[in-house]
Parts: structure tokens; sequence; C-alpha cells
């Protein structure tokens, strides 16, 4: 038996699954966007990512008058990073023979006086040494599973910003 669709009635349900995803995703914390942010990512080798994300950030460069690497990041749905809630600082610094890595996540949260105003909720990092090219995690607020699912977001929040940067 063939079954046959009608436009309208595949388009709501259509219209419907595109509501219900917006709501769901409208009213995410921050969990869930680690969660959706990760969901785009078809590698799953975190050790890889971590290194992508050492590279794309070092080739940003150092401020003349610093000794070290530091960029800042947002990650989140919208294309304005006031309205993300995840904000991401990496630095490297150059330390002997090695670079170590740090990626500091802040989760924000909106006051609920004036949603424009965002406060720290809670802070993690993950601590990265890279030696001959190799990357190591030295240690994490995060378990691995976390991790997994957090760096290809903080990938694609760099890449991102320079795709913005270049089109500028």
């Amino acid at each position: 038996m063939v079954r046959r669709y009608s436009f309208k009635k595949v388009s709501r349900s259509v219209l419907f699954s595109v509501i219900a995803v917006w709501i769901s995703l409208s009213s995410a914390n921050a969990t869930n966007l680690i969660a959706f942010a990760g969901a785009f990512d078809q590698e799953k080798d975190h050790l890889k990512i971590l290194k992508k994300i050492y590279d794309e950030v070092k080739e940003f460069g150092k401020y003349s008058d610093e000794g070290f690497i530091s960029r800042e990041f947002f990650i989140g749905f919208d294309d304005d990073d006031t309205n993300k809630d995840i904000h991401v600082v990496v630095l490297i610094q150059k330390i002997e023979d090695m670079e170590k890595m740090r990626i500091q996540v802040t989760y924000l949260e909106r006051s609920k006086d004036n949603p424009n105003i965002k406060y720290a909720k809670n802070v993690k990092n993950i601590l990265c040494s890279v030696v001959r090219n190799k990357i190591k995690i030295q240690s994490s607020d995060y378990d691995e599973k976390e991790v997994e699912k957090l760096v290809p977001g903080i990938l694609r929040a760099i890449q991102d910003k320079k795709r913005l940067l270049k089109s500028i």
C-alpha cells in the first residue's frame, strides 16, 4: 500500500517540529548548550580537537606587549556574542621546552533585573601541555565525556570568530 501525504500536512508537521526544537533550545541551560555544540562534531577524539584548538588560537599570535597568547570566545546559538551564555578564554604560554594551554570556561547567568547583565555562575578549567606537537591533558575540572562534548563547541566558536575577523 502506498501512502500519499499532502504537502499541507507534511509542512504543518515540519513546522511544529521546528517550533518544538526552537522552544527547547531557547530554554536550554549551559549543559544543553555543551551537548548541542558537541552534536555537530563527527570526530570523537577530543585530544585531536584540543590540538586543533591550540593550532587555531596559536595562529592568532600574541599581542606585542605580552609574552603569551590570550583570546576570548563565546559559545552559544546566536550570531551575536552578547546573547551567548558560555565565555571561553584560551591562554597559551611557552615554559622552557613545552607550551601550556589553559582553557577557562565561564558559565554565565543573566540578571533577573536586567537581562543584559550576566554574572559568572560557574568556572571550569582544562590545562594541557604541548610537547613536540603532542597534546596531553594535565588536569581538568571536567570528566572525559564532558570534554568530548565541550571541545567541538569551543573549536567551532574559534573558527566562527576567525571567519568573522577575515570578513572585516
